[in-house]
């Protein structure tokens, strides 16, 4: 993960399928166990793309995370609602 995001460079829009390691955001809440990418945090603390967007983690924390000046967001479907997260 870390080589490719490596290759990547810098961007405004990031998407990803796994979490920056923000417990906040990658706690899952009902299931009990993490599912993170310290890579991926590390980059965005480095390149500070204006959005980050993840899924993966269906019940976290918080649905959203400011990493430095990087909104990070879920747009996952949680599974507890049934309904997907909304933004606005």
């Amino acid at each position: 993960m870390r080589a490719k995001l490596a290759g990547l460079g810098p961007v405004d829009v990031l998407c990803t399928h796994v979490p920056p390691a923000v417990p906040q955001l990658s706690n899952d809440v009902i299931g009990g166990r993490a599912k993170e990418s310290a890579a991926i945090l590390d980059y965005v603390l480095d390149q500070q793309p204006a959005f980050h967007y993840f899924g993966d983690v269906h019940q976290p924390q918080a649905t959203e995370w400011r990493v430095g000046p990087t909104h990070c967001r879920n747009v996952g479907y949680f599974r507890a609602t049934r309904r997907p997260v909304r933004h606005g």
